[in-house]
């Protein structure tokens, strides 16, 4: 989103950003001042709360309306479902959504499906996530599916990795069951001992660390490194 919206005002579009909740602060800000580096006016409705979304459409509502939008962009389920509900409100015609996860909780998923509904069109960071909104949410609108991805200029160190470095898998990632890495894990065994040149490494944190960490150990301590 932030990237979206540093592009935007690249290209001469006016841009602000919204939160629902309070802005970072301490260690999380680093968005944040990506944003304010660029000029981009950001608000802050300050409700933290699920008690709070009442609160949150009508400050967001007349946010919107002072200087009223010609698109509004939302991400994840809170802003979708709120945002939907305060776009709609200030009479803005265009609304897309985007959704990055397949959650497949009944209640969250009437909630978001709601509002998709409501929208314009619906960004899916998967082919996966855009089956799951489409055939379990019932959603039909307009869905585009734009991967998650990195700009790799910015990592470019020069170097040329195909000389004589040993190669690396690597998997950067919240590790939990939605990621897939019991299939990682399946193929590791095979994988290592095909390419006896190659490392692995894991990245990430979550609620299947210690079975990662673990697991990692019983196929090879010393080729697969969890951080």
């Amino acid at each position: 989103m932030t990237d979206l919206a540093i592009g935007l005002a690249q290209r001469g579009e006016q841009v602000r950003v919204a939160s629902i909740g309070a802005l970072p602060e301490h260690g999380q800000t680093q968005l944040v001042q990506r944003l304010q580096d660029a000029n981009i006016e950001l608000y802050s409705a300050e409700c933290d709360r699920a008690r709070h979304v009442l609160r949150a459409r009508k400050r967001l509502r007349d946010w919107m309306r002072r200087d009223r939008a010609d698109v509004v962009q939302t991400m994840l389920l809170h802003a979708n479902v709120v945002g939907t509900l305060a776009a709609k409100a200030a009479s803005i015609g265009v609304i897309v959504g985007g959704v990055r996860v397949a959650e497949p909780f009944w209640l969250r998923m009437m909630i978001e499906a709601r509002a998709l509904q409501r929208m314009s069109a619906v960004v899916c960071v998967s082919e996966s996530v855009q089956s799951f909104v489409k055939d379990q949410q019932h959603v039909r609108t307009l869905l585009q599916v734009i991967p998650n991805s990195i700009e790799l200029s910015e990592w470019d160190d020069g170097v040329d990795d195909s000389e004589t470095e040993p190669s690396t898998l690597l998997f950067v990632g919240r590790l939990h069951p939605q990621k897939g890495l019991e299939l990682l894990f399946e193929a590791l065994p095979s994988l290592l001992a095909d390419h006896p040149d190659m490392n692995v490494m894991i990245v990430g944190d979550g609620p299947l660390r210690n079975w990662v960490v673990d697991l990692a150990a019983a196929i090879s301590s010393e080729r697969i490194a969890v951080t």
